[in-house]
């Protein structure tokens, strides 16, 4: 057997590791990449090198990001402790935006329906005083649609 450089040993040895911790086999986890089993454990054995896009599926079956397989235990994004006191609240002020529109996009989803509904039904009538009803930005689309049609 042809021994391979060190990183895919290592590769290999991350690789057993996640297939004990996700409770699959080898011959289980070249079913789902449709690979051979023997592939794979050349994989796992460090004998064969994996190319980046077998390993990048290897890590999403086994739910492990590519950098894990690579010796990366440690995460590469920046804590926010270690980020200075501006950006952080800078990016919270941010976050509360996107929160706060969100939830009025959801709240404008969820009166949509309704509303939908009734000005359908209101649609094929002149009675202004139905129409009035309505919230205002079907109301003033319900008297176009009535002159469209």
């Amino acid at each position: 057997m042809t021994r391979t450089e060190p990183i895919y040993q290592e590769i290999g040895q991350r690789l057993r590791d996640a297939l004990a911790a996700a409770r699959l086999n080898q011959e289980e986890l070249a079913d789902r990449l449709d690979v051979s089993g023997s592939l794979v454990n050349q994989w796992v054995m460090g004998a064969r090198r994996i190319q980046v896009e077998d390993l990048r599926r290897v890590a999403v079956e086994l739910d492990k990001p590519m950098a894990w397989f690579l010796g990366q235990d440690a995460p590469t994004e920046t804590p926010p402790e270690a980020l200075p006191a501006g950006v952080v609240a800078q990016l919270s002020d941010h976050l509360a935006r996107v929160v706060r529109a969100v939830l009025a996009e959801e709240r404008a989803q969820a009166d949509a329906p309704a509303t939908s509904r009734e000005a359908g039904k209101l649609l094929g009538s002149t009675d202004y005083r139905k129409l009035n009803a309505l919230p205002r930005p079907i109301a003033a689309l319900a008297p176009a649609a009535l002159m469209v049609g």
